[in-house]
C-alpha cells in the first residue's frame, strides 16, 4: 500500500494488477515505504510469513488501525484486473518464484496440471477468509483489497486498462502530471532462440546508449515484433491456452465477486437525457 500524507491519497496495490507500475511510478511520494515495501515479506510475531507489500484489508485493519482509518478519510484508489487475464499471469508468476519456468514454454498438458495444482491449494483456504500466504497471495481476491465485511472502503476503483485516467485523477491531487512508469511486464518470445538474442541486443544497446535514447527504441522494436507475431505478451499467451473448462469454471466461481466489481467498472455509463 502507498500513503502520501503531504496530500491525502492511498493507493492499495492488489497483487497482479498493475500496482508495481503504479507504485514505482508513484514512488516519491510514499510516505509508508519503510511499513509496506521494504523488507516486504517477512515474519510477523503472531501471523507468521506475510507479505506486506500485499495486505488484505482485513489484515491493514487488524494490523494498522491508524492506516486503515486514513484509508476511510483519505481519497483513495485500487486498479481491477480482469480475473481470467489475473489468474494466467499469477500462474506465470509463481512458477517464475518457485521453478523458474514459464508457462509459454510448457505444452497445453503441462499448464493444466501447474493450474491444477494451485487450484488444490486455494481450494484448501478457509472460507470468506482472505489469503494472507506470500506463496499463494498473487491469486488472492481483488475485492479483499477494496472491500470489507461487505462495505467499500477503498472510494475510487478503476479497471486496469484506464489506469492512465486513475494517474490523472492523483496528479489533480499532487498538482503535476504523472505518466505510468512501465514495470513488470514479461513478454513471450516465439523462441527461446529469439529470446536470448533480443535481452543480449537489449544489454549490449543500454551499456552505449541513454535511456531517453534506448528505451524509446526499444518499443518501437518490440512493437514491430509484435505485429509479425514474434512476441506476445505472457497474458495473451496464457489467455488462448491456459484455460480448459474446469479451470475456467474454478475461476469464475472463485473470484466470481472480483468478475462483479469488474463489470460494474467496464459498464458504458448511461448518458442522461
Amino acid at each position: 500500500m502507498l500513503i502520501s500524507d503531504t496530500h491525502t491519497f492511498a493507493f492499495v496495490h492488489i497483487p497482479k494488477s498493475a500496482g508495481t507500475t503504479v507504485r514505482y511510478t508513484l514512488a516519491d511520494y510514499d510516505e509508508r515505504k519503510a511499513r509496506y515495501v521494504e523488507q516486504a515479506r517477512r515474519d510477523h510475531p503472531d501471523l507468521g510469513p506475510l507479505d506486506f507489500a500485499h495486505l488484505p484489508l482485513a489484515l491493514v485493519k487488524q494490523l494498522y488501525s491508524d492506516d486503515f482509518a486514513l484509508l476511510r478519510s483519505y481519497t483513495s484508489f485500487a486498479l481491477i484486473r480482469d480475473p481470467m487475464a489475473r489468474f494466467a499471469s499469477s500462474l506465470h508468476e509463481h512458477l517464475h518464484w518457485n521453478t523458474g519456468e514459464t508457462l509459454s514454454d510448457m505444452t497445453p498438458n503441462q499448464r493444466t496440471q501447474v493450474a491444477a495444482r494451485v487450484i488444490a491449494k486455494l481450494r484448501a483456504q478457509p472460507e470468506d477468509t482472505p489469503i494472507t500466504d506470500p506463496a499463494l497471495i498473487h491469486f488472492s481476491r481483488q475485492c479483499d483489497y477494496v472491500e470489507l465485511d461487505g462495505a467499500r472502503v477503498v472510494s475510487n476503483i478503476y479497471p486496469t486498462e484506464r489506469m492512465d485516467d486513475m494517474l490523472v485523477a492523483i496528479g489533480a491531487l499532487i498538482g503535476a502530471r504523472v505518466k505510468a512508469a512501465s514495470k513488470n511486464r514479461r513478454v513471450a518470445y516465439s523462441t527461446p532462440a529469439l529470446k536470448s538474442a533480443s535481452e543480449a541486443g537489449q544489454r549490449a544497446l543500454r551499456r552505449v546508449l541513454p535511456d531517453n535514447v534506448a528505451n524509446p527504441l526499444f518499443r518501437s522494436t518490440r512493437r514491430a515484433m509484435e505485429t509479425v507475431g514474434l512476441v506476445g505478451s505472457h497474458t495473451k499467451t496464457q489467455d488462448k491456452t491456459l484455460f480448459d473448462p474446469e479451470t475456467r469454471d474454478f475461476i469464475e466461481r472463485f473470484y466470481e465477486r472480483d468478475f462483479a466489481l469488474r463489470n460494474q467498472l467496464i459498464q458504458p455509463q448511461e448518458t442522461p437525457a
